[in-house]
């Protein structure tokens, strides 16, 4: 080994140990707070005293962001004092640790609170007397079986209910044991939800002009490739047919069912504008799967096709196509990364007021490649324009840009972009053409992303070496692989 590899692995060691040291104060001033979740004994494991390694890792490997922590504290002791409670109890480490993650990484005030305000409702011992009761086993099967269908590829949420629902008209006073079960369910704080039908809304959406609004776009798409599966019908099948559904329902209730039908023609007009031609039924799938235009999915589908022979070779090459592809192709760019255009704008440098123009989109290249070669968060700050030694502002200190890229930006817009990607690439089958091109580059291309790494290998490494928690040691771990496997130098 030369003298330059040494001085770098001396100077490696130095800042791991700065950073080890500013944890060690952070957990020492949280450590007795921690004691009131996981019981005694946590104040001594993250202040490195070491009296159980496995619970250490596992505390640490769930705290991204000691200030975070901080003000997760005070607004649980907070909503805590403000109840009145005084003694709490221990909730179960499977419902701690996973939130303390999420907490410890979120960094919008409102989702913050949230996360408190469930780790408060948790240590709380009035919990304890709530009498819930368990799902039965096909109940759990229905509510995923109801998920599955909207595909692998498709984004949402299932609102899970385990309780029974309770029903009351306005002209009866609630029962005092029906008062007692919503307050077992509900947090004092809490707001009801309006529940209404998602086609009422899309309609009434429709019928003000907001035709590009992306709940209309999802639903429009939809309909349209299934209808063009289904050989084109106007004819009022068992999908299609909405005088049996929720919304036509309660416009008979309204005595407004004319108003209805002009809503279901606009729709249906929407529908037809939007059938695509000459759709292959794999492309169909995947717009029925992920509610993007079949348009968008043909166009992609056709541009690697055309590319065959000259296509990436590499999850970096990858990346870069990505990035080109939607940087100057500005409709795809926002049904992809529409949900996160926000992001993108903090994580340039941009104000909240600007638009997006051709080269943005761009500038995220060299974050998301420091991010997959194993660099600190510091580091992808740096690459993004960021100030993170900035003296006078404490904010660009916290690294915004960086967080936004791989807290938001990555997991929920630019990993199922490259999903889609390699979906479509596998099903054109250009391996034999181009055989350079690995199968395994291209299958392991989003996850590969997502974590942080820049190779298979690299992927497959560390699914196997899991615990190794830190993404930056894990690429250190894999250069040195061989020093871990023989023991030599």
């Amino acid at each position: 080994m030369d003298d330059e590899s040494i001085k770098g692995g001396a100077k490696a060691v130095e800042e791991m140990a700065k950073a080890a040291g500013k944890a060690i104060d952070a957990g020492r001033d949280a450590g007795g707070w921690l004691d009131k979740i996981f019981g005694t004994g946590i104040e001594h494991a993250v202040a490195r005293r070491w009296s159980d390694r496995e619970l250490t890792k596992r505390v640490e490997a769930a705290i991204l962001d000691w200030e975070r922590l901080e003000l997760l504290m005070q607004k649980v002791e907070k909503r805590l004092s403000a109840k009145g409670i005084a003694q709490t109890r221990l909730p179960p480490p499977k419902v701690v640790l996973p939130l303390l993650e999420h907490a410890t990484m979120e960094y919008e005030d409102e989702l913050h609170t949230l996360w408190a305000n469930l780790l408060a409702t948790a240590m709380d011992p009035a919990e304890m007397q709530a009498h819930r009761k368990s799902l039965k086993a096909h109940e759990i099967l229905n509510a995923a079986a109801r998920a599955g269908r909207a595909g692998h590829l498709a984004n949402g949420l299932v609102l899970l209910i385990p309780e029974p629902l309770i029903s009351f008209n306005k002209k009866n006073s609630l029962s005092r044991e029906t008062v007692g079960k919503l307050r077992s369910i509900l947090p004092e704080d809490d707001h009801s939800v309006m529940v209404s039908d998602p086609l009422e809304v899309v309609l009434d959406r429709l019928m003000a002009g907001q035709n590009t609004d992306a709940d209309v776009q999802y639903t429009v798409n939809r309909f349209a490739v299934l209808r063009e599966v289904d050989g084109g019908t106007e004819e009022p099948t068992r999908l299609f047919d909405l005088d049996k559904s929720l919304s036509a329902y309660f416009a008979k209730r309204r005595e407004a069912e004319a108003v209805f039908d002009a809503k279901v023609i606009q729709l249906k007009a929407a529908i037809t504008k939007a059938m695509p031609g000459s759709l292959d039924n794999a492309t169909a799938v995947l717009a029925t799967q992920s509610g993007l235009s079949a348009q968008l999915l043909m166009d992609l589908r056709d541009r690697i096709r055309d590319e065959i022979g000259e296509l990436p070779v590499t999850i970096d090459g990858w990346l870069a196509w990505t990035i080109a592809w939607l940087d100057k192709d500005t409709s795809s760019r926002d049904a992809l990364l529409g949900d996160v255009l926000k992001s993108i704008i903090a994580a340039v440098g941009k104000t909240a007021n600007d638009q997006l123009v051709e080269g943005d989109i761009a500038k995220l290249l060299p974050g998301i490649r420091a991010w997959i070669t194993g660099q600190p968060i510091r580091e992808i700050e740096i690459a993004l324009g960021g100030t993170p030694d900035s003296k006078s502002a404490r904010t660009k200190r916290l690294c915004p840009r960086a967080r936004e890229l791989v807290g938001t930006i990555i997991p929920r817009g630019l990993s199922f972009t490259l999903g889609l990607i390699s979906k479509i690439a596998k099903g054109l089958d250009p391996f034999e053409t181009q055989l350079a091109l690995s199968q395994q580059v291209v299958e392991a291309l989003s996850a590969a992303v997502r974590k942080g790494f820049d190779t298979p290998e690299k992927l497959f490494f560390a699914s196997q070496h899991k615990s190794i928690l830190s993404r930056v040691q894990m690429h250190e771990a894999f250069a040195n692989r061989a020093t871990i496997v023989f023991g030599q130098g």
